[in-house]
């Protein structure tokens, strides 16, 4: 049982007595140790739920797009290549881009080599994730979430274009990844978008 002290009935546990014990009396044990072993344990709880869906494989998609011979393209990259693909987030014959299959904050690159780009040009090259907007542009959705800034000094040059984006139960709608060029004086060497889990939902 515990016991305690005599001159301010401060309680202190003896060896046998647990640490949740509560004595029912106006000298109660304090329940720190109770408090602390339930917020430990949803912690524990929230971390075996993302280990459980990452544990196998840390979800990621690679693909790329390699045409024989270079073209213009307005819209849609054609991607034909699966480099890697850990969750079964790309069919192809589907989707021309990645669908992520679980829920979390997901990191996006893309790269794409146009030649040439024009002197002081600037290709627009953007990454669509559904028919989500980024809150900072103005525009129709479909200008998409994230456009490329490479400056053209007319040769060949990589576009870059990257994010970060929620994906839950809600959004984005469709759960697709695509990349999209509207670049008409320069034409595709090869693209690449790399879609991959980078955390848990805030």
């Amino acid at each position: 049982m515990v016991a305690y002290t005599t001159d301010l009935c401060l309680p202190f546990f003896e060896s046998t007595d647990s640490p949740c014990l509560n004595t029912g009396t106006v000298c109660d044990p304090s329940t720190v140790w109770c408090d602390l072993i339930t917020l430990v344990e949803a912690n524990l709880t929230a971390a075996d739920s993302i280990i459980n869906r990452t544990a196998a494989a840390i979800p990621i998609a690679s693909i790329s797009y390699n045409p024989d011979t270079p073209v213009v393209i307005n819209g849609e990259i054609p991607f034909d290549i699966v480099n890697m693909d850990t969750d079964n987030m790309v069919d192809l014959s589907v989707t021309a881009g990645v669908v992520p299959v679980r829920n979390g904050i997901y990191g996006i690159t893309a790269r794409i080599m146009i030649a040439p780009v024009v002197t002081n040009e600037f290709p627009d090259v953007r990454i669509h994730i559904g028919n989500e907007m980024a809150p900072e542009q103005g525009g129709g959705l479909d200008l998409g979430p994230v456009s490329s800034t490479t400056r053209g000094f007319n040769t060949a040059q990589w576009v870059f274009a990257s994010t970060a984006w929620d994906f839950n139960d809600l959004t984005p709608s469709p759960r697709t990844v695509t990349l999209h060029s509207s670049y008409l004086n320069g034409t595709v060497l090869e693209a690449h978008l790399d879609v991959f889990w980078h955390s848990e939902l805030d």
